[in-house]
Order: C-alpha cells, then structure tokens, then sequence
C-alpha cells in the first residue's frame, strides 16, 4: 500500500471511531481476516438459526428451493482426500424429507486453488448422488483475487449479499449481530471507489509495461546524452548524469559559470533534460546557487526574473528554473515514432535554449 492509499484508510478508521465505531470480538482478538475462524462463527450461526440457512441458500436457488427442516451435521474442514478439505460442509434434511448436502467454500483475501471447487463438486457428485447439493463461494467484496472460479457450479455470494441476508432476518441474536458487525467493519474498511478498484486489478499488468517503457526511457536518455554531445562538442559537454538516467544536465564550456573559492560567490548555469515519471518531459534552464545569502546577486537574480511565463523559483535545494518546455508522451499516444519525436524534440528545444542562454547571461551579469 502505497503512502496515499495508507493516509485515506487512517482518515477513514479516525473517522470510524469518531461515528462510534465498535470492534466485533475477532477483532478485539486479531483474527478479523482468519478464514478458518469466520468459518467456524459462520457454521454456529446456521447451526443455531435455520431460517439464516435457509434464507442463504434462497438466495442463490430462488423460490423452488425446499426449505430445510433439519440440520442433521455441520462440520468445518471436511477432508474429501488427504489434501483437499471444505471449508464448511452442511448435511440437512428439507420439508420433504430428501437428504440435502451444503458446500460452502470461505475465501477473505485468498483466491481459489488447485481447482478446490471442481474437485468439491466431483467428490460430492460421487459420493452423494441421491442428496440434493447446494454449491456455494463465499467471499467479501473487497478480494479482487476471486475473478472467476473453476465451475459454474458453485454460487458466488459475497459478504455484502451475506449482510443483506442477516439484516433481513427478524430478532438476531447477540452473536449475529456481533456477526454483522464483523461484516460491516471489513466491509467499511476495505471499502474502494471503482476506479480504485480498477487500478488494483490491473496493476501488475500496468507496472510490467511502465518497468518495460522506463527501459527504453532510459536507454533513449543514455544514447541522447552521447548523440547531443557529439553533435555540441564546441559548446556543451554532460556534466552528470543523475536519478537512474532522469535527469541529463550539460553546461557551456566556455563560460555561464563562475568556480570561485568563496562558496558565496558560485553559481552554474545549465541546460537539462529532465523525465518526471514515465512519460513527461522537460528541457529547461536552470541555475545551480551556492549561496545561502538571500542579498547575493544571483539570489536576487533569481528571485526577481520571469521567463516564458514560467516564474523563476527553488525547484530542488539550490536549483532555480528560469525556463521550462514540456513534452508528453502520452499527447503522441505512443506511436510507432514517439522515440524519433522525442529525440528531434528535445535537440531542437535545447538547442534553442542553448541559443537563449547568451541573452540569459548578459542580463545577468548587468544585472545590479
């Protein structure tokens, strides 16, 4: 969780507790996420309410479901071979006495593995055939690991269907609604906006194409620095090269700077081209200010100039802007060519700046 996300859910349990926020006991106790415990409260739930089971089986099964008038065993982690074991496994009996069998598989931040469900469903079509089976997926909303399972056999409930279900019930006992409190705090505090939601799930496809684009990025950034040079080698010369290839900062080799001994009196005139992020571009004048005399000349300099509309100020510690040209890949929509258009862009554009900075120096240096 990136340091944004942290901020907002530590706005949200603040505001949680301040709106009379109260824990549910598996989070008095630090097992809010322990799926085997959620089970287990789950299957005491059903085992002391039928109606509850009831309701959670018609909601998936519509109306032709016969209510059950019997619960005859619920067990959880019910082997059906060495490995392989469900999470909560209901035998019952319904009002028309035929022998009933509910699958219940209880996933919180988990997904579905080793096809869990195909191999539930199996076992239970063998071994149960003359039973009436219920096949169910449980999980909350906020597991954006549960994109599909491995058969349509099973139902997908999710906790916020589950809370209907439980809301809808009349006189719930202390532990059911002990149980919804459960479900609301988790659901409250994993809550997201789609676009949130949107993100998270297609994450790990956006970074591997951003980590393979910075590449290139950088590539393109180490055969600028060579090719600007060779075809300026009377005027500029890389100075250094800084930030994992982000930023190509060059200065004049005949003049624009002054190497004094007395830290108070030196001061760099540069050009660079600077990357932000992944797709953003600049080419900019800047200064680089020893001084810390807010009096001294170049601090003034700095601090009473505007350029291209662009107002000078501190960009990072004794840097100063005085005139910036963006470029955004995403504006080219990443053509075919958008190396060649950044390439031509940027030689242009600090060519140009390169011509300004002449200008640039004089005023300087007239400056009182």
């Amino acid at each position: 969780m990136n340091i944004e996300l942290f901020e907002k859910e530590l706005k949200t349990a603040k505001a949680n507790k301040e709106n009379g926020y109260s824990p549910s006991f598996l989070e008095v106790v630090g097992k809010s996420s322990d799926e085997e415990l959620i089970s287990k409260y789950l299957s005491y739930l059903f085992d002391n309410n039928i109606n509850l089971l009831n309701e959670f089986i018609r909601y998936a099964y519509g109306d032709s479901f016969a209510e059950l008038k019997e619960i005859n065993s619920i067990n959880n982690e019910f082997a059906t071979n060495s490995k392989s074991r469900i999470d909560i496994f209901i035998q019952a009996t319904d009002i028309k006495n035929c022998k009933c069998i509910i699958v219940i598989e209880n996933k919180v931040y988990t997904a579905e593995h080793d096809k869990q469900c195909t191999s539930y469903f199996n076992y239970c079509e063998q071994y149960y055939p003359k039973h009436k089976r219920y096949y169910f997926f449980l999980y909350p909303d906020f597991n954006l690991k549960i994109n599909q399972i491995s058969t349509n056999e099973f139902h997908k409930i999710t906790y916020t269907n589950l809370l209907k279900i439980l809301d809808g019930l009349d006189d719930n006992s202390k532990f059911e609604e002990d149980f919804i409190n459960l479900i609301n705090n988790q659901l409250r505090s994993n809550s997201m906006s789609e676009l949130r939601k949107i993100f998270i799930e297609n994450y790990e496809m956006i970074a591997n194409e951003l980590k393979s684009l910075n590449k290139e990025l950088e590539t393109l950034m180490n055969n600028f620095a060579s090719f600007y040079v060779g075809q300026n080698n009377d005027v500029f010369e890389p100075c250094e090269k800084m930030e994992s290839a982000r930023t190509l900062r060059f200065y004049e080799k005949n003049g624009w700077w002054h190497p004094s001994e007395d830290k108070d009196e030196q001061y760099y005139f540069y050009i660079e081209l600077k990357r932000e992020g992944n797709l953003k571009f600049y080419c900019q004048q800047t200064i680089k200010m020893y001084s810390r005399n807010e009096d001294c000349k170049i601090r003034r300099f700095v601090k009473e100039r505007c350029f291209n509309r662009y107002k000078m100020e501190i960009a990072f510690k004794d840097y100063a802007v005085l005139q910036r040209v963006g470029f955004t890949i995403e504006e080219n929509k990443l053509s075919n060519d958008w190396k060649r258009e950044l390439f031509n862009w940027a030689i242009e554009t600090l060519n140009q700046l390169k011509k300004e900075q002449e200008k640039l120096f004089e005023e300087f240096i007239n400056f009182n």
